[in-house]
C-alpha cells in the first residue's frame, strides 16, 4: 500500500494533535519537563513556593493568571510586598515554556484542588 504525502502530514498533525492534548491532560507532568520543579514541589517548599502555596495565596485573585504570567515571564526582584520571603526570582522566556504552555500550568496550578483522599 503506498501512502501519500498528504495523507503523510494528515497522520502526523494527528499524532502531534494527540501528543499536545495528552500534554494538555496532565500540566503536572508538562511542568515537569519543562523545569518547573527544580524550583516548585506539590506540595514542599523548595526554591521557590510550593505549587499548593501559589495556588492559596492567589485563590481570591481574579488577576492571578495575568499576574503569574507576567511575574514568570518578567521575574520579580522579591524584596518586600506580596514576593515570597524575598527570595529573588528569575524571569523564564519562551525558549524555556511557551506561552501557551506557561498559561496551561499556571492554569493547574490555580485550579481549586479536591479535598477528597
Amino acid at each position: 500500500m503506498r501512502i501519500l504525502h498528504s495523507d503523510l502530514t494528515a497522520l502526523l498533525t494527528a499524532a502531534l494533535t494527540l501528543l499536545a492534548s495528552s500534554a494538555l491532560a496532565d500540566p503536572g507532568a508538562l511542568a515537569q519537563r519543562k523545569g518547573c520543579g527544580i524550583c516548585h514541589h506539590a506540595d514542599m517548599r523548595m526554591l521557590g513556593p510550593s505549587w499548593a502555596e501559589i495556588g492559596e495565596r492567589y485563590a481570591d485573585d481574579a488577576n492571578a493568571a495575568e499576574t503569574l504570567f507576567k511575574r514568570t515571564r518578567e521575574g520579580s526582584k522579591g524584596s518586600t510586598g506580596d514576593h515570597w520571603d524575598g527570595a529573588p526570582k528569575m524571569g523564564v522566556d519562551v525558549d524555556t515554556i511557551s506561552d501557551e504552555d506557561l498559561r496551561t500550568v499556571i492554569a493547574w496550578v490555580l485550579a481549586p484542588k479536591d479535598a477528597s483522599p
